[in-house]
């Protein structure tokens, strides 16, 4: 038998050459610039038999104004290796709190399939998963998928493959391979290992630090003598006690927002005294005075793009001059292969690390310094960094 996918109506003549040419019927689709695709199963030596296991699928893409009227709207397709295509399962979400056209969404479920071996019918559904994205007033929102049953008007009578379509109904890049999946007698699917999840999550990280590479500037954490960080310099004497701030500045990767920070503060004198106070808002585990500090707090895109860290009162017990407030990586760090501050972003479930520049304060001195970032992360850190998620 001819390779080919058949509407319905070709199903009851099985066993005759199907002549009927094959097209998406479905509506246009919205989100658009999909990219960055990663399957489960990724072992395709030979198909994998339909039995209603699940195969999980992620990606990123553009939101549309489609998609604002319609909600997040893509379809799941088979195809076959001559080119043969047909609408399978076709998606459409609404938002419970919409973003703004352009923006950036990311999308990891699992959806379920089920093969009628005599027919070839294919009944499909979302099992599990959502989407994730910035929202321009509330920061990183996490929502999750409806559930959502097909049943795809298509006969499959060889292996094939699935892809993600975009508004255009244009194939997203890497596809799953045109024989990775029958309705017949294959390899036998099953839930992910801890392992092959872990090896998921890599991947998709490793594709964000491509994206640091490319965006640069991806927030800092700073040392500042006013609540709004503007200030780098002050006094602090024995008769004139200071309070400094700790600020985490969020910009490109982290412009929606952080779940999380990690540091530790130098250049206090040994006779000096500090009392600290951690926003209210986080849960800390450490010191940033001893050995450092891991800060976590709810994703939320924070006010001006600034979230405090600490509130610090310093006491001097004698005069110290031209002194430098600085913050370095945490020692015995719960991420000891980043030797370096670090902001998380709120790629839910992703939640990447990312090493970031920090900016110091200058305490009495005769030359006030503006508060520049001294030492940049370079592209070899990132680098070096990258082999980590490999």
């Amino acid at each position: 038998m001819s390779k080919c996918f058949r509407p319905l109506r070709c199903a009851a003549w099985i066993g005759t050459l199907c002549v009927l040419s094959l097209a998406v019927v479905e509506p246009a689709h919205a989100v658009e610039e999909i990219h960055d695709m990663l399957w489960f199963p990724r072992d395709f030596t030979a198909p994998h038999a339909i039995d209603g296991s699940g195969v999980f699928v992620s990606f990123e893409g553009r939101i549309t104004e489609a998609d604002l009227q319609n909600g997040l709207t893509f379809s799941i397709a088979a195809q076959d290796a001559d080119g043969g295509r047909a609408v399978v399962l076709p998606v459409a979400n609404a938002f419970d709190n919409p973003p703004t056209v352009g923006t950036l969404v990311t999308a990891g479920f699992t959806f379920q399939i089920e093969c009628n071996p005599l027919t070839g019918l294919l009944n499909a559904r979302i099992a599990n998963g959502g989407f994730s994205f910035c929202h321009p007033d509330d920061g990183a929102l996490v929502q999750v998928f409806d559930s959502v049953d097909h049943v795809a008007s298509v006969v499959i009578s060889d292996p094939f493959g699935f892809v993600i379509l975009d508004e255009h109904g244009e194939a997203a890049p890497n596809p799953t391979p045109t024989n990775g999946f029958t309705c017949g007698v294959g390899l036998r699917m099953s839930a992910p290992t801890k392992e092959q999840t872990i090896d998921v999550v890599s991947l998709r990280k490793s594709r964000e630090l491509d994206r640091i590479l490319e965006d640069g500037d991806s927030g800092t954490i700073g040392v500042y003598f006013d609540a709004e960080g503007t200030q780098c310099t002050g006094t602090i004497t024995p008769d004139q006690p200071g309070r400094i701030y700790i600020i985490a500045n969020t910009n490109g990767l982290t412009g929606c927002g952080v779940a999380a920070a990690e540091f530790r503060f130098e250049g206090i004198p040994d006779s000096w005294v500090t009392v600290s106070a951690p926003n209210p808002e986080m849960l800390t585990i450490g010191d940033p005075f001893g050995d450092g500090v891991t800060c976590a707090f709810p994703c939320a895109q924070p006010e001006n793009g600034k979230y405090l860290l600490y509130t610090v009162v310093v006491f001097a017990t004698e005069e110290e001059d031209d002194l430098e407030f600085s913050l370095e990586m945490r020692n015995f760090s719960g991420s000891p292969a980043f030797n370096c501050p670090q902001l998380l972003m709120c790629d839910t479930p992703y939640f990447t690390k990312l090493c970031v520049e920090t900016i110091p304060c200058y305490v009495n001195t005769n030359a006030p310094k503006s508060c520049a970032i001294p030492v940049s992360v370079t592209k070899d850190t990132w680098s070096s960094l990258k082999a980590l998620y490999r």
